[in-house]
């Protein structure tokens, strides 16, 4: 994406705190967050996490582990903005 935030504003500025700030693990992510009084969910403390998410105002994305895997079935607390097909109207 961020190529693309070139392309139509070569100018803009792209914070991008993984690589300017020393957050290269959950485990320190997690560390600043506590800092800053960010809350952080108790699934997400650790590194054994089952899968991560990627959230911003048009899509969330799920990546990691069993995710992988094209038969596993996601979880029910994996619907954050919609529901699950078999509950879906």
């Amino acid at each position: 994406f961020e190529l693309g935030y070139y392309a139509l504003k070569p100018d803009i500025k792209v914070i991008a705190p993984w690589r300017e700030w020393d957050l290269n693990s959950r485990s320190s992510m997690v560390a600043y967050a506590d800092k800053a009084g960010i809350p952080v969910p108790e699934a997400k403390r650790g590194d054994a996490s089952a899968y991560s998410r990627d959230a911003n105002l048009l899509h969330i994305s799920h990546e990691g582990n069993q995710l992988e895997d094209p038969w596993w079935e996601p979880e029910e607390d994996m619907w954050t903005r919609t529901v699950s097909w078999y509950d879906a109207p």
